[in-house]
This record gives structure tokens, C-alpha cells and sequence, in this order.
């Protein structure tokens, strides 16, 4: 079925919208149809609707180099990731802190997802836009463990040819690598607990070519099944005001990052938006 995107003007009808995307039409292995509470409901918020829904490391050309961010990240942040046990558990962190991955952040507060469309001062002209998702399936981790392995270790923009050769080491079938994961990760900082986050991990590949080699991955994840047809958008001329609604609930840079610095950003965004008063300066 085709949807019109909905437009969104304030916070009221964002949670109309958020109403309406609970009555999803997707159906069962036994034939009924599912709500998001039978399912895992999320929602990503992106600033700029003409995004690709993708991970950014994969968005556009010239692509990052995402063994070479990888690294470097390792070597700058030895210390913060030293009690990290998994390449997955190490990706993450580095994605919740800023840097290009292959992860795309999914949210269960669609609140959060509202102001991660609406927050970013570089975009604040643009429409900005919201996703609505499910996943029934349960999650991949070897593979997905294996796929970040694989990044750490290897300039993935060479990739085409060899990489059977990591499949059949890892004892694995490289159709496995074919398939986008939904993540569930550890909570193990304050940015996860604070944004109600999860992940969808872009697959390496999209499809085996022969026994010896493989075509990248650059799909929007919007063509598969992880995410719904129906978007909410939000009209630049609207989202200052929808991040002053959402301060007003508690949703603002300090609670959704947590550090110093963002909390005092939230302050200084909380006295603009203040009505002016007539202040007496005395000399």
C-alpha cells in the first residue's frame, strides 16, 4: 500500500501520526496482522528528507573509509574502550559518539526520533523527516559480530574479490553477509539508556557474484523490510518551535547526549526561547 507523507507542525500532531503508524498492516508467518506491542516499534528521525536511509559511512560518494575511521578511533580512544569485548560492542560505542559507521541508529521513543529531525543547527532550513519501523525477527550477533570484525580488519572498498576466503575461515555461508541486522545493543553508556536506542547494521554485501567474489552494499535500507512506507515530515519553518515543545517535555540535547557541554546548550537554548521581559539595568 502507498502512503502520503504526513506533515507535521508540532508536537500534538507528531503523536496523532505516531497513533496512526501503531495500526500496522504487516501480517504474520500465521496470517494476522501485527501491532508495533507484538513486535519490536521504532522510529529514526533524520534532518534533511532528501537523505537516503542509509548509514552515513555509505551515503554518499566518495564513501569514508570506514577501516581507516575504525582504526584511528581505536588507537585516539584506547583507554574509553579498553573493557569493550566485542568488535560490535566497540562499533557501537564509537557510533553513539559521533563517528561514521555502518550502523543506523533506531530509536523506541519516537520523541526522540522527532528531535533528531528536528536538531541540527546546519539543517534548520531543510524538512526534516521520521521513519517509522518493526522487526520480528531475532537478532544475528554472530554475523553481525563477524560483519564488524571484518571492517575493523579489512579496507571494505577493496572487498569485491576475496572475501569467500573470510567466510570459509569464519565457518560461515557469505550469503549471511547479504541481509541488514537489527541490533539490540548492551547498555553500557548513558547515550544508549538516555536515547532508547537500537540499530540496524548495513549488510557487506548485496549479493555473491560467484564462489570468489561479491558486489558492496549501497541499497537504502528503506527498500527492505526493517522499515514502514508511511513518514512524518517536518517543515523547516517548524522545527524550532517542535525542539522548544520537546524541551518543555524533557527531550533536549542534555538529556539525549549527556554531557556538560550539551546540557549547558540546552540551557542557553531555554533562556531564548524565554518571553522577552523588561529588565532594569542599573550602572
Amino acid at each position: 500500500m502507498e502512503y502520503k507523507d504526513t506533515i507535521i507542525q508540532n508536537v500534538s500532531d507528531f503523536l496523532l501520526w505516531v497513533k496512526e503508524t501503531n495500526k500496522t498492516e504487516v501480517m504474520s508467518d500465521e496470517g494476522k496482522p501485527l501491532a508495533f506491542e507484538d513486535d519490536y516499534g521504532y522510529y529514526r528521525g533524520q534532518s534533511c528528507v532528501c537523505w537516503e536511509l542509509k548509514p552515513s559511512v555509505l551515503r554518499e560518494p566518495p564513501y569514508l573509509d570506514e577501516n581507516s575511521l575504525l582504526k584511528k578511533a581505536t588507537l585516539r580512544l584506547w583507554n574509553e574502550i579498553a573493557s569493550l569485548n566485542t568488535y560490535l560492542e566497540k562499533m557501537i560505542f564509537f557510533q553513539h559518539y559521533g563517528l561514521s559507521t555502518r550502523l543506523l541508529d533506531v530509536t523506541f521513543n519516537p520523541l526522540v526520533a522527532l528531535y533528531m529531525a528536528c536538531c541540527e543547527e546546519d539543517k534548520q532550513s531543510c524538512d526534516g523527516v521520521v521513519y517509522c519501523g518493526h522487526n520480528t525477527e531475532s537478532q544475528n550477533t554472530k554475523i553481525a559480530e563477524l560483519t564488524a570484525k571484518y571492517v575493523f580488519g579489512n579496507e571494505v572498498q577493496r572487498m569485491i574479490v576475496g572475501f569467500q576466503t573470510f567466510a570459509e575461515k569464519e565457518n560461515v555461508n557469505i550469503n549471511s553477509f547479504t541481509q541488514p541486522i537489527f541490533i539490540l545493543p548492551p547498555i553500557n553508556n548513558p547515550r544508549i539508556e538516555a536515547q532508547n536506542g537500537a540499530f540496524i547494521m548495513a549488510p557487506l554485501i548485496s549479493e555473491v557474484i560467484d564462489d570468489s567474489s561479491a558486489l558492496q552494499y549501497r541499497k537504502d535500507l528503506g527498500d527492505s523490510d526493517f522499515f514502514d512506507a508511511r513518514r512524518a515530515v517536518v517543515k523547516g519553518c517548524d522545527k524550532e518551535n517542535i525542539l522548544h515543545e520537546l524541551s518543555v517535555l524533557g527531550i533536549d540535547s542534555g538529556t539525549i547526549y549527556k554531557s556538560i557541554e550539551e546540557k549547558l546548550k540546552a540551557i542557553s537554548l531555554e533562556e531564548k526561547w524565554m518571553p522577552n521581559k523588561c529588565k532594569n539595568i542599573q550602572v
